[in-house]
């Protein structure tokens, strides 16, 4: 749920409200495939007038084996050159404690498909465009106080410079 909440703020700081989404762009929803701990991953499905977006987010060992492509200045580009590059820096930001989500989408032209075609798991998950990745600060939970003072009765600390 604080993922969740992390998101949204993040996503009311660009501009990206659902209120916005739904209400001044005109998406409604269409289905939604919840988070599942063996995917490491949810999607949902929106449509306009004009195409289908499947949006995913998740893991990102989990998310990139699904994309395909990303965009670069408006060219659409395969992702396989890029794998390492974004593994790299996944790696880079979850040192600094950070958990990390990618992000993907898929559009379908409205002529193409119609609500029903998206029931299917297998028809929303696979060659995404890979979007992006964010970082977010887990903020310790209430009870880490108590576990750490349980934990650290008899252990001495002292900088590395002095011990």
């Amino acid at each position: 749920m604080r993922v969740e909440i992390a998101l949204h703020l993040a996503a009311m700081k660009v501009g990206l409200s659902k209120e916005k989404f739904t209400q001044d762009l005109g998406f409604t929803f269409v289905n939604e495939f919840a988070f599942d701990s063996d995917r490491k991953r949810m999607s949902v499905v929106f449509k306009n007038n004009e195409k289908y977006y499947c949006f995913a987010k998740g893991a990102p060992e989990s998310l990139l084996k699904k994309c395909t492509h990303y965009h670069s200045k408006g060219q659409e580009k395969p992702l396989e050159n890029k794998i390492d590059k974004i593994e790299k820096q996944t790696a880079k930001m979850a040192a600094h404690g950070l958990r990390i989500l990618a992000f993907g989408y898929k559009s379908f032209s409205i002529t193409e498909k119609r609500d029903e075609d998206f029931n299917e798991l297998e028809n929303v998950e696979n060659e995404l465009n890979f979007v992006g990745l964010i970082g977010l600060m887990d903020s310790p939970r209430k009870e880490v106080g108590a576990v750490i003072k349980r934990v650290s009765v008899g252990v001495r600390w002292c900088p590395v410079s002095l011990c």
